[in-house]
């Protein structure tokens, strides 16, 4: 009956093929969609979790690149009980590339290097794989992140434009918060110049409590005490990382159940055809004793094994644009489990499956006399 069914998918092979290539598309779409939001939780959000960092911003600001504080601020915040340590920061989108080259959105980090370093546990210093943290909080400096040296083919000592500007590479880091992979560190001075937010504004300020365990309190004295401010831990940004991910989820599930539609459909008018071609051999089949069931089957089968084809192209092209495109484009690794593929194969097969049950009822209706005579 295996061999009936490859038989008959085989016998137009252009139909069978039009029919694996779309349903195989709109498989690795929904797995890609899906691996870039485990790839967000992996990279991203377990990175932040362990970061125990409370991140200061201007009240209602959507992100820090569009929170503007007023710089004394900062002394505030650093007289909240709890906070051992405060570092400014200047965030700005720009864009990296050399003249006449294709260039990338991401975005700079103005810093200053002591208060950095006066960490306990530095944010961008402490990662630092190559050369060495610029001085000052002027001129045309720059730390880059791993992710953004790789993909420039920069290293110490190279320049890197940046707005039309170039800048010295002094260090390449690799951030503890994934998310820092996406950016680029220039000195505070630098940054307030070309951000355009003012001299005397920051974006956040980075505050490292005394205790880590009491950096959620931390947070709420800050927003006590400090009129203006939003102020959260990494770790509660990365809960809320998780919730917009899990709704993010459920939106990809939703259009998967649309490619179940259209994909059945699609199975369905290409079985039928295949039911219409072959109506002569299932007359003949029925009168050498096939039952109605031994037909049932053996176009089942064909949704069966239509499906196993759908689900290995379409495995297959999700790690063909995981390689060549998502991992070159995005500035985290995404992510394509066992879970996923196991997703994609059961998605291939109840679409296939769902879509021979009405020409496998077709072809058992046929009556053996019938199509003898026709053929």
């Amino acid at each position: 009956m295996l061999l009936f069914a490859v038989k008959s998918l085989s016998r137009n092979k252009t139909r069978t093929g039009l029919t694996v290539l779309g349903l195989a598309v709109a498989v690795m779409g929904v797995v890609s969609l899906l691996s870039i939001s485990e790839g967000l939780r992996e990279s991203v959000i377990s990175s932040l979790e362990k970061v125990q960092l409370v991140l200061v911003t201007s009240e209602d600001a959507m992100g820090p690149s569009v929170s503007v504080l007023d710089e004394s601020l900062m002394s505030d915040v650093q007289r909240v009980e709890g906070a051992r340590t405060v570092a400014e920061a200047v965030i700005y989108p720009v864009v990296v590339g050399e003249e006449r080259a294709v260039t990338t959105p991401v975005f700079a980090m103005g810093i200053d290097p002591g208060q950095d370093k006066s960490m306990k546990n530095p944010v961008i210093s402490g990662g630092l794989v190559a050369g060495s943290m610029f001085s000052g909080t002027s001129g045309h400096k720059v730390l880059l992140s791993k992710k953004i040296a790789d993909k420039y083919k920069k290293k110490v000592g190279d320049t890197i434009t940046i707005n039309g500007v170039k800048y010295k590479v002094t260090g390449i880091t690799d951030p503890k918060i994934s998310i820092l992979n996406s950016m680029v560190f220039v000195p505070l001075d630098t940054a307030k110049q070309y951000s355009g937010k003012g001299q005397d504004k920051v974006s956040v300020f980075f505050v490292e409590p005394e205790d880590p365990e009491q950096a959620s309190a931390l947070a709420r004295r800050i927003e006590l005490s400090v009129s203006g401010v939003s102020a959260n831990t990494v770790s509660e940004m990365a809960g809320t990382a998780e919730s917009l991910l899990a709704e993010i989820d459920a939106f990809f599930v939703l259009i998967s159940s649309f490619s179940i539609v259209v994909g059945a459909l699609i199975v369905m008018n290409t079985l039928y055809m295949n039911v219409l071609d072959r109506t002569a051999e299932i007359g003949v089949l029925r009168a050498m004793g096939w039952t109605k069931d031994d037909v049932m089957k053996e176009v089942m089968l064909e949704s069966f094994v239509l499906g196993i084809m759908i689900s290995g192209a379409g495995i297959a092209l999700s790690h063909v644009l995981k390689y060549a495109v998502l991992d070159n484009l995005l500035t985290f690794p995404t992510t394509i489990t066992p879970w996923l593929m196991l997703a994609g194969f059961l998605l291939a097969v109840t679409v296939s499956l769902l879509g021979g049950v009405y020409p496998a009822m077709k072809a058992a209706g046929v009556d053996p006399v019938t199509a003898i005579r026709t053929e």
